[in-house]
């Protein structure tokens, strides 16, 4: 509720029907807005294609933010993605889950972070990277990656070698020098 451009509290519906509670202030806890490609495009750019491996709920639209800068509320300058693993448009690639088994480098071919840190540190850090790659092994941990990963290497989506050195060889061609 709104008096003279104020916050004077909240109009409320609930199964007993609809209320007003008056506050001096109020908190607007309402999620994100992961389901709200336009919000995503307009301030998270980097991460336009979020939603569609997003775990967040279904009613994550950003309706409260939108709510919240109707009243004039100023929004943080920095959004951010609390993303719960890393993975890539390519089939049957869900298991690309973040851990520690797992190198991420750029474009550059430089590691950009420690693969240890929370979840939300390491999808930021890979939304921000020139490029971001991940680097597997085929030990154990990785086996259901193997079969997706050959067949999108055989159709030039993923490099494959059976060394680093014969990766970073293969590589070479598509990295920024």
């Amino acid at each position: 509720m709104l008096d003279n451009g104020q916050v004077k509290g909240v109009k409320i519906v609930d199964k007993d029907g609809k209320g007003k509670i008056h506050a001096s202030n109020v908190i607007i806890s309402a999620g994100g807005f992961v389901h709200n490609t336009e919000m995503i495009a307009q301030y998270i750019p980097a991460a336009k294609t979020a939603s569609q491996f997003a775990v967040g709920g279904a009613g994550d639209e950003g309706d409260g933010i939108l709510m919240a800068q109707k009243a004039g509320a100023v929004l943080y300058e920095d959004p951010w993605v609390i993303g719960m693993w890393i993975t890539a448009a390519l089939p049957e690639t869900g298991s690309l889950l973040m851990d520690w088994d797992k190198l991420y480098v750029d474009g550059y071919g430089k590691r950009f972070l420690n693969e240890a840190s929370p979840y939300a540190v390491v999808a930021n850090a890979v939304l921000s990277a020139y490029e971001p790659w991940i680097i597997i092994d085929s030990s154990k941990s990785n086996e259901t990656l193997l079969k997706p990963l050959t067949d999108a290497a055989a159709a030039g989506r993923v490099v494959k070698a059976d060394s680093i050195a014969k990766l970073g060889q293969q590589w070479d061609s598509q990295i920024v020098h």
